[in-house]
């Protein structure tokens, strides 16, 4: 499990978010803070280690930090994390590693599942309220709906797990953020379109990256 840090406040709900699913799974959350110069990481390790030792004292935590782009470091760790988490806004200055537009470069670039944590509550931080949401468009959308039913199941929906389904024709987008205001967590497949830069996402991933209620988790398809 890896988690990007920038010492933003929503960097610390992404952490939050981060060190529940890697207890969750019973996984090493690696702390990842990109940097111009290793020596300006301290603060910013420090204090996500005293978070994590107050909050979660037994879980099993590595910190790195590296020098280079973000997206290009944490797209790299993400071919073999079972798990990619980043927060949704970001702060001024070296770290500015959780804006829009990184969250949205990695989603086009990440090798396995990506979690954008948006809200800005502790609650939606971390992923306590409602069910999970799946948005598919087709078979080619089933490593999505694995990993859904999966989180579902180590959330404590499982094992007999309740399955609404709806079948939406028209307004795809708007329908997955407004049912994104009852749910804990969104899960879409990553439908991406090659050879148009600033474009790769298809509209809905892109909307709901930019507008849903709740986390939002990006699963790239084969």
């Amino acid at each position: 499990m890896v988690v990007g840090m920038d010492g933003s406040v929503a960097a610390f709900r992404a952490l939050d978010a981060a060190a529940c699913e890697a207890e969750r799974r019973g996984a090493v959350l690696e702390v990842v803070h990109c940097v111009a110069d290793p020596d300006e990481a301290g603060p910013v390790l420090r204090a996500a280690a005293a978070r994590l030792a107050e909050r979660r004292p037994g879980l099993a935590v590595r910190q790195s930090a590296v020098v280079g782009d973000p997206v290009e470091v944490l797209a790299e760790r993400s071919g073999a994390a079972e798990l990619v988490v980043v927060g949704s806004r970001g702060a001024a200055g070296l770290g500015r590693l959780l804006t829009h537009s990184v969250s949205r470069r990695l989603a086009a670039r990440t090798r396995g599942p990506l979690l954008v944590v948006r809200g800005t509550t502790r609650a939606a931080a971390t992923g306590v309220r409602g069910g999970v949401l799946l948005g598919v468009a087709g078979d080619g959308d089933a490593e999505a709906a694995l990993f859904a039913f999966e989180e579902a199941a180590l959330c404590g929906c499982g094992p007999g797990l309740a399955v609404d389904a709806r079948s939406v024709r028209a307004g795809q987008c708007r329908a997955l953020i407004e049912a994104s205001g009852t749910s804990r967590l969104v899960v879409l497949a990553a439908h991406r379109r090659r050879g148009l830069p600033g474009r790769e996402l298809g509209a809905v991933t892109a909307g709901l990256l930019r507008h849903s209620r709740c986390p939002v988790v990006i699963v790239p398809v084969p």
